[in-house]
């Protein structure tokens, strides 16, 4: 029998990924049944890349690109809603709570995280603020704010994110088209 989880979250990796323990930490910390799908492609998997949690699986994705990698993560992904997290970023303390609460609403089949850096800079507040008022103008959620999804909605989505590049624009639409996200 499967085990159900919450929340899956999807992680490709192709090369070295330095914040990969801190997102063990975020899934390990984590109040909800979470799993970890980690995507590699055969051709670049590293030796290093093994399950360290109990709630770890390694997929790999015969194709390069992370919506390939996406796809292939989501094919396998057995919670109720979907986390699509670039390899780089750090969720927020919390994250889990805060797509509990906004997956609560029948009516939400999405969102995504707002961006921050760690780094102190007016110029990245700026490109912030910016990147904000843009996606709340077009609707179109960028993959490195960790775009959250219902995962039936996902699986209807499979075939436009299956690309190598830009899937993250292409999920905002399939996602707009199915309902309210959140951002």
């Amino acid at each position: 029998m499967n085990e159900q989880y919450a929340i899956s979250v999807i992680v490709p990796i192709y090369t070295k990924a330095p914040r990969l323990q801190a997102i063990k930490e975020s899934i390990v910390a984590s109040s909800y049944p979470v799993e970890l799908i980690i995507v590699v492609n055969e051709k670049s998997r590293v030796s290093w890349i093994a399950p360290t949690l109990s709630r770890e699986r390694i997929v790999i994705s015969e194709r390069v690109g992370r919506g390939y990698a996406f796809a292939k993560g989501a094919e396998k992904a057995r919670g109720e809603i979907t986390l699509l997290l670039h390899s780089d970023t750090i969720l927020p303390q919390k994250w889990d709570d805060a797509i509990m609460k906004a997956m609560s609403d029948e009516r939400i089949i999405g969102g995504a995280f707002s961006l921050s850096y760690d780094v102190p800079s007016l110029y990245l507040k700026t490109m912030i603020r910016a990147s904000d008022l843009f996606i709340r103008l077009t609707g179109e959620i960028w993959g490195d704010r960790a775009i959250f999804i219902r995962s039936d909605i996902l699986r209807q989505c499979l075939a436009v994110i299956d690309v190598p590049l830009f899937e993250d624009v292409r999920l905002s639409k399939c996602m707009r088209d199915w309902g309210k996200s959140l951002y």
